[in-house]
């Protein structure tokens, strides 16, 4: 079984017992912030992802990434989930929200993804603008030799 602790309250005409609705203290307070974020890093409060040198430059520390969201998201799981918090307003949606956050920047590619998605939100311009330029500029070449020289160039004559 669940083995969480007894329903308290006082009983109901039909034998069953009313459970208690008092909110934790500081638990409302945490479910309005985490209601009120607007990026993933802010709900479980992380200030900047760790970054380590490698042969290829600066690359993300998902070690420690993994151990700061896992630390970050038992803490808050703890004040905004419904069965610690007495079923407060919004408390299901500011578990979702932290659960998400959590699933979001423990995985690697999707981390990736969500910083690349933040730079172009916070400064209007796109992270990879250059590289995707490069990209379909390679694609572009790649054609016009297709073209040139494509399939059935190589046929011999008789």
């Amino acid at each position: 079984g669940y083995g969480g602790p007894p329903p308290t309250g006082p009983p109901m005409a039909d034998g069953e017992v009313l459970l208690s609705t008092d909110v934790p203290k500081g638990a409302e307070g945490e479910i309005a912030r985490v209601l009120a974020c607007d990026d993933y890093f802010k709900v479980l409060q992380l200030e900047e992802v760790p970054t380590r040198e490698t042969s290829k430059g600066r690359e993300v520390d998902m070690e420690a990434v993994a151990t700061m969201v896992k630390k970050a998201h038992r803490r808050l799981i703890l004040k905004v989930h419904p069965d610690k918090c007495g079923g407060a307003v919004g408390c299901e949606e500011a578990c979702r929200r932290v659960q998400t956050a959590s699933e979001i920047l423990s995985d690697e590619y999707r981390l990736k993804e969500y910083a690349a998605h933040l730079y172009t939100l916070r400064t209007g311009t796109d992270l990879y603008a250059e590289q995707h330029q490069q990209q379909a500029d390679q694609k572009g070449s790649t054609r016009s030799r297709a073209r040139k020289g494509g399939a059935g160039s190589h046929r011999r004559r008789k």
